[in-house]
């Protein structure tokens, strides 16, 4: 197994996780009381989506890990932010 650099990106409103291809590897989510949905989409706001997260009615903050390879984006990973999520951090390579 080789050593990769991992890379972040934090988000408050939808928008892409970077420009290019990558390989998300895990996430960490901060929400209000309010029940919110973190979806992961290849390519921008209407493609396709690789991901669905939804958080519970309570304040808190949730670490996702996605196994190893992690979850391969061709065209550039979207994260879409809804409901109560007040930030997500995405950690890819």
């Amino acid at each position: 197994m080789g050593f990769t650099t991992i890379k972040s990106s934090f988000h408050t409103a939808d928008g892409d996780v970077v420009g290019g291809s990558a390989r998300v590897k895990a996430l960490w989510i901060a929400h209000s009381g309010n029940v919110g949905t973190v979806k992961l989409r290849d390519g921008g706001s209407t493609s396709t989506i690789m991901m669905t997260l939804n958080t519970a009615l309570a304040a808190d903050e949730y670490q996702c890990e996605i196994p190893e390879p992690g979850l391969r984006f061709e065209t550039k990973p979207y994260v879409d932010i809804s409901g109560g999520i007040s930030s997500v951090t995405v950690f890819y390579d």
